[in-house]
Parts: structure tokens; sequence; C-alpha cells
């Protein structure tokens, strides 16, 4: 009888582990919050809870503060960095911060993720505030955003006050990853809003972590509104306002809209009137789903003008909406059930709006605890935004009044 030297395999057991397939890595998750309003003890929370059980390494980390803790958060972020050993960190200052099934909106919070991401590449870019931005030359925003064809998904945030981060995304390439994320909430004016990428710490402008390789970010955005009247037709336009719909004038559109709902939902506007523009104009019929929601600032009656920042170009098609936490609830369960049938990812981020939360269903974690049980309990973490970055048809866009889920899972 042959002797088969200790340690090793005999040969029939050797060939056949060779020949077994061998287990591909996977991503992996650890997410975390501390609501103590001391910023070191909300600091040391977090960070033992992300060492409690570690996650294999820290490829990339996202941090998110609420702004009580905005003059410390640099420091919070590269604390973080130091003691998970992240390769790349990226964070951001906000309204509200959540982690796995708990949200904390309008008192302290700090809350962190830490993401193993295997065969990923993870590069980030961060652009100082009032830097130029050649809106007029696609490819040369995409480039000072780091964009690149042939990425996975990108992370970012921006800063809504020294940046035309709106006309920016709208001016992208077709051919670039979809951005996740958002406009930073929390300050109401330029240099409070606090944005960290790898060490890098700025008072406006916009950072990114873009990933590369075996990533799938197959994720969704979901509003919290529904359609009321007909769509319509822009005919006419100024600056900052709509004049006419469907070559009427919009404030008679409008009052004639209003006055066909039924009283109760009348009641509504007084939490503010949106106006939904068609995502794809062919598209028939129109309905949830298929509108980028904007925010009205209010009518100017002797000018018969309807204020809305940016108005949508001529010949769009748009529709008004009124905010709806039950069909918020429901659109996100449904949307949510289609993800179950690619399996629970190890990890998510979610990005809301900050309308939503308690100002939309009365409790600030409702998102939350709905995504997190939907989704299986992944490490799960996000903000609240101004507004979100997510892909529609795979172009990303800015939403409003909506949340952005982000599963993060292995691609095939």
């Amino acid at each position: 009888m042959r002797a088969v030297r200790l340690g090793a395999l005999p040969p029939a057991l050797a060939s056949a582990e060779a020949k077994a397939p061998r287990m591909r890595p996977k991503p992996a998750g650890r997410a975390a919050i501390s609501d103590h309003m001391d910023g070191r003890t909300a600091l040391t929370e977090v960070q033992w809870s992300l060492l409690e059980d570690p996650v294999p390494q820290t490829d990339l980390l996202l941090v998110f503060g609420t702004y009580h803790h905005r003059t410390m958060f640099g420091e919070m972020c590269n604390t973080l960095a130091e003691a998970t050993n992240a390769a790349h960190w990226l964070g951001t200052t906000t309204e509200a911060v959540t982690a796995n099934d708990q949200t904390i909106e309008a008192e302290p919070g700090l809350s962190a993720i830490c993401l193993t991401l295997p065969e990923v590449s993870v590069r980030t870019t961060a652009v100082p505030p009032w830097s130029g931005v050649p809106t007029h030359n696609p490819q040369g925003v995409a480039d000072m955003m780091g964009l690149h064809s042939g990425g996975a998904a990108s992370i970012a945030f921006a800063d809504p006050f020294s940046l035309p981060i709106q006309r920016m995304v709208d001016s992208l390439p077709d051919d670039l990853p979809g951005l996740w994320g958002g406009v930073a909430s929390g300050a109401s004016q330029p240099g409070h809003n606090v944005l960290v990428a790898d060490g890098e710490v700025l008072d406006g402008g916009f950072v990114a972590a873009h990933l590369h390789g075996k990533v799938g970010v197959d994720g969704f955005v979901c509003p919290g509104v529904v359609p009321v009247g007909d769509s319509q037709v822009v005919t006419e336009v100024t600056k900052d306002a709509i004049t006419s719909l469907g070559n009427r004038p919009v404030l008679a559109v409008l009052k004639e809209v209003l006055f066909g709902e039924p009283e109760e939902r009348r009641e509504w506007v007084k939490d503010g009137l949106l106006l939904g523009i068609a995502i794809d104009e062919h598209k028939r019929p129109l309905g949830r789903g298929d509108f980028l929601v904007r925010e009205l600032l209010g009518v100017r009656p002797e000018e018969g003008q309807l204020v809305c920042g940016t108005p949508p170009r001529v010949g769009s098609t748009v529709r008004f909406h009124l905010r709806d936490s039950d069909a918020a609830c429901e659109d996100l369960v449904m949307l949510l059930d289609a993800q179950q049938l690619k399996g629970p990812p190890p990890a998510a981020l979610v990005f809301g709006c900050r309308t939503r939360g308690a100002r939309l269903h009365g409790e600030p974690e409702t998102d939350a605890i709905i995504v997190h049980s939907h989704l299986d309990k992944p490490a799960q973490a996000g903000c609240f935004m101004a507004a979100e970055f997510a892909p529609v048809d795979g172009r990303t866009r800015v939403h409003g009044h909506s949340v952005g889920v982000a599963p993060i899972r292995r691609a095939p």
C-alpha cells in the first residue's frame, strides 16, 4: 500500500477537489447607527458596533451625519475609516440618517456602513465648491464628476448651493453607469453642508465613489405621490415659470384640476402641490411612477404664472401630483417584491427625500422598515436627501419626493 504524505490529499480526492467549483467571494456589509447627542460618544458607539462583527475587509465606507455633527463630521469620517481600515470612504451631512430598520430625523444622528466588494475597484472623486462647470460639454461634465463608461455604478453626494447639480446631471451622456445618492440636505445656507471623500473634507461641491468590476447595483426609485387631473403639454414658459398648458392659461388649468378632485384630496394641497414631468413622453398611458416629480414654488396671479424654478421645456408632458403615504408604501412594496426574485442582497443603500419620513408617513422610519424587511434584513444604511440621484431606463435622473433603493449584489 502506497503511503500518502501527511497533510496531502489522496490522488482521487485531490482530483475531485480540483474539479469542484470554487466558491466565489460575495459582497458583505455591516451597518451601525447612534442617536447620542454628543458627537464623540456617537462616534464611539458607531465604531464599536461596526467592529463588533466586522466585515472581511472594508473596501468602501459610507458615513452619514445630521447637521448637529457638522463641525466634527470630517473628523468622524476619517476616524471611522482608520478604525475599519477602509480603503476608500465617502460621507455627507444630512437632515436624517438611517441604518438597518432605524431612522433618526430632526435629532442628532450618525450612521455608517462598511462594504466588502470582492473583485471590485473603487475610485473616488472630489469636486471643490464653486468650480466652473462646462454644462455645454456633456463629456466635460462627466470627466469633472469622474464618471466613465464601463463602470458598474457610482455613489455620489452634491451640495445644492455651490454647483448647478440639476444641470450637471441633465447634461450627462447616456452611456454612463447609474448614479445613486443625491443632493445634501440639512443646511439652509452655503458652506454649511460637509462632504468627505478619502480624507478630503469640503464645505460644498461634489463627491463620489465609482465602482468597477463584479458588483451589481440593480435598484429602483419610488415616488411618494399620486397624479391628479390629466396630462398636459407645456406650451409656454418663462425663465422660472409655466404660463400655458395645452394652449390654455396655466392657472385656469390648475383651478380646473383642483376643483375636479374630491374635497378631502383638496385638503392635501396644503402639504404642497407637485409637478410631474413625463420621463417618456411617448408612453401611453402615463400613470404612477412615470414622472419626475418637482416642487412648485407658488403662483404669480397678476402675471398668470406657475413658478417652478427651472421650468420644463415647451412640448414636454406634465401632470400635477399630490403626496400620498398609502400610495408611497404600496408602490415601495410592489417594487421590493420584484427585487425578491433576485435573492436577498448582503447590503443595500437607501436614499429618501427629506419630504418623506415623518412629514409623509407620520413616523421617520417607515421606508427603512419596509425596505429592510422585504430585502431579508441586509446591512442597510443611507440618509435623507434634498433630491435623489437614481437611474431610470438607463439614464440617471434627479428625483424629488422619492426614495432610491440600491441593493448591492455580486454581478453575474
